[in-house]
């Protein structure tokens, strides 16, 4: 699936797409219907008289939207209501949170006072160093002028100035509505000291407490207080101080999950994301099952949506997004779980069904991973979340076989072409958030590979082959066969071009050849797009390649895989052509390479046997090289040797000479040539063993040997 993969803006008003957990205050952002709630505690606080305070308790656990409440609630009061907001977190102590508090309720009601400063005087002395009230009221900025006031003030107590603004309120024709939030956050001591400031100090006519908290935390920190550490003791305590006790109202399931929903959305829109309706789908059915039904407070919604809009645009376009979104989920909902995965990767991606039945260690091995795979689940998630899981990494189906959760139609679905999560290839970068070292980003490969729907192959030339330089070869082959299938003719003719010119890239392996290893991967590679072109053009293009690979012996390994395939998947004109131009490179490369440093013994023995028949260009040419020197002697009869490699030896060598090869020899050779240059250096040696243990080497002086052997035996 293609989507936009710029990435220039990744870190750009990253803030901005950041969605902030700061509580709302208009009804028009009520996204979970509480500002009715919030309106009819407002027009109670307005109305009801009483003749001493009265406490509101607003009851909800975190995250629920108890600050959003008290804003609406503001709101919603009228102007008989004189609103003090009350932070308790500024205060260390009793003393300073009882004074600041009566400061800042004289400060709301300064123009009644004014005459009554002097009665405070010896307690803002004392209390000098209760800076936030004091100089947000009385503009004073520094320890001393506030020392220097209460010199000048005359003295009284805290209770005298209690009096006095007691009977100040009780006079007063407006109600002072006092909002203390987040009390649950404060330590068992300090919250004790907001209760006792409720219940005594602040006990005044006209004066409602709005307070807001998770009930069970503070009943738990009131207990010990007032009876033991049973909670209960402090309910009990909360009763007599709250009159009002209100929870705030259970938020519907369906409009969390819109909220949800619509978080996600918005992250989308911000990275130009669009899921297809398969992929939606895909992942409101994962989600759902194993998120959503527990997800019961708006704040795990932000927590969520905020952890995406971070992360996403890390990986866009390098990972699956729905597999990414999944992901992050169990990262953020059960953080446990997510690490459980991250740590046991080999058990997430084996392949358990190419395990032999039967096998006693390959049983074996399954049975452990079941077991270590059960005992993580229970411990980390629950059955859905498994089930999600088992989703996630279909290669599980084989080991829990009646499950029935592994992709529909997996068959069609290529983990590595889908850049999955249970890919081996994209593993790691869902848990790292970054493109492995030497693996080319998706992003910027895909960006090379459009050019070349729109650049000429001279162009995109040069940039292309530096990628082989910095990346992993075998990881870009890789990514061109996951995307071959999206190629136009004129990008499979382009890439095809440039795999063959950066051969250098793709070596054999010397030491087993037979294995193939990434130089065999190329190939089949540039075969398989090769099969995508019109076939009315193959014989011409494989020309093509050979001609820009520029090397004999990639250009015979490519022959060897081609001639290799089923009979309907090749044709002997292009086979044969493919032939021709191998010759042809070699002769071309002879004008100015010596014979034996083109190509390796066996490229060079292929070229020999199809230079064209009746051309004694060739013949002409060995035989000279034979009359040279006993070397030259010597590397043309290894050419028709087979060539074997081995751990011991740090080189190619031959290790068996028989009747065949000598035959061979003579029907290319003048064998008359290469006997004569042989006795001339070695006399008559002819003997020794025709076949040697693949181990062992054959030495320059057994080779002549048998080749003199062979002469009498055929020749004399």
């Amino acid at each position: 699936m293609r989507r936009e993969t710029n990435k220039d803006s990744i870190e750009e008003n990253l803030l901005n797409e950041i969605n902030s957990d700061n509580p709302v205050k208009k009804l028009h952002q009520d996204k979970f219907q509480r500002y009715e709630y919030a309106k009819r505690i407002a027009k109670l606080v307005s109305t009801t008289k009483h003749d001493k305070s009265l406490v509101v308790g607003v009851f909800g656990k975190w995250g629920e939207g108890k600050t959003s409440i008290l804003n609406f609630i503001k709101g919603e009061l009228n102007d008989n209501c004189i609103q003090l907001e009350f932070n308790p977190w500024l205060f260390t102590d009793e003393k300073q949170l009882l004074s600041s508090f009566f400061f800042t309720l004289a400060g709301k009601l300064q123009k009644k006072i004014l005459n009554e400063w002097k009665k405070v005087g010896k307690y803002l002395k004392d209390y000098s160093a209760i800076l936030g009230s004091l100089t947000l009221f009385f503009g004073y900025n520094s320890e001393k002028q506030i020392k220097n006031l209460g010199d000048k003030l005359s003295e009284n107590s805290i209770e005298e100035l209690k009096s006095k603004l007691g009977n100040i309120l009780k006079d007063e024709e407006k109600k002072i509505v006092v909002f203390i939030d987040d009390i649950d956050r404060l330590t068992s001591k300090e919250i004790q000291s907001i209760f006792k400031l409720v219940k005594n100090a602040g006990d005044f006519s006209n004066v409602v407490y709005v307070l807001a908290f998770d009930d069970e935390i503070v009943a738990k920190s009131l207990a010990p207080e007032y009876g033991d550490s049973n909670s209960s003791y402090g309910y009990n305590f909360l009763e007599k101080i709250i009159q009002i006790p209100l929870r705030i109202p259970v938020v519907n399931r369906t409009l969390i999950k819109e909220y949800t929903y619509e978080l996600i959305e918005k992250v989308l829109e911000e990275n130009q994301l669009i899921l297809t309706q398969n992929e939606l789908t895909e992942f409101q059915d994962r989600f759902e099952i194993g998120f959503l039904n527990d997800i019961d407070n708006p704040r795990f919604s932000l927590r969520y949506s905020n952890n995406i809009s971070f992360v996403i645009p890390l990986l866009k376009g390098e990972v699956n997004l729905v597999d990414l979104m999944l992901i992050e989920a169990i990262k953020v909902f059960r953080p446990e779980l997510y690490g459980f995965i991250s740590d046991n990767k080999h058990f997430f991606l084996e392949d358990y069904s190419s395990f032999s039945k039967g096998y006693i260690g390959n049983d074996d091995y399954k049975n452990k991973a079941k077991e270590h795979l059960e005992k993580g689940f229970s411990e980390y998630s629950n059955s859905s979340l498994t089930i999600l899981v088992l989703k996630l990494f279909p290669n599980l189906d084989d080991i829990f076989p009646h499950s029935g959760l592994s992709f529909n139609n997996q068959e069609s679905i290529d983990p590595n072409k889908e850049r999955r999560v249970c890919s081996s290839e994209y593993f790691d970068k869902y848990f790292q958030y970054t493109v492995p070292k030497g693996i080319i980003s998706d992003i910027y490969f895909d960006k090379i590979l459009g050019s070349l729907e729109t650049s000429e192959y001279s162009d995109i030339k040069d940039e292309f082959s530096s990628i082989f330089t910095k990346y992993s070869p075998n990881d870009i082959l890789t990514k061109i066969n996951l995307r071959m299938d999206e190629f136009s003719v004129r990008s499979i003719k382009s890439v095809i071009k440039l795999l063959a010119v950066n051969n250098k890239f793709f070596p054999i392996i010397t030491k087993y050849p037979t294995l193939g290893g990434i130089n065999r991967y190329a190939i089949i590679t540039i075969l398989s797009l090769f099969k995508k072109i019109d076939k009315s053009e193959h014989k011409f293009f494989i020309g093509e390649i050979v001609s820009s690979s520029d090397s004999c012996e990639f250009s015979y390994e490519l022959y060897k895989i081609y001639n290799s395939q089923p009979g309907e998947d090749k044709m002997k004109e292009v086979r044969d052509s493919l032939i021709d131009k191998i010759v042809e490179l070699f002769k071309k490369k002879l004008k100015s390479i010596d014979f034996f440093e083109i190509t390796n013994d066996e490229t060079t023995l292929f070229v020999i046997k199809n230079w064209v028949k009746g051309d004694l260009s060739l013949w002409n040419l060995m035989n000279k090289e034979n009359q040279n020197s006993i070397e030259q002697a010597l590397k043309m009869v290894k050419v028709f040797l087979p060539t074997y490699y081995g751990s011991h030896l740090d080189h190619p060598y031959k290790s068996k000479f028989v009747l065949e090869d000598f035959k061979l020899i003579k029907e290319y050779l003048d064998v008359n040539i290469i006997n004569n240059v042989f006795i001339s250096k070695y006399g008559d040696i002819a003997g020794g063993e025709s076949k040697h243990d693949e181990g062992e080497e054959l030495s320059n002086k057994e080779i002549v040997g048998l080749f003199q052997k062979f002469y009498k035996e055929v020749v004399s």
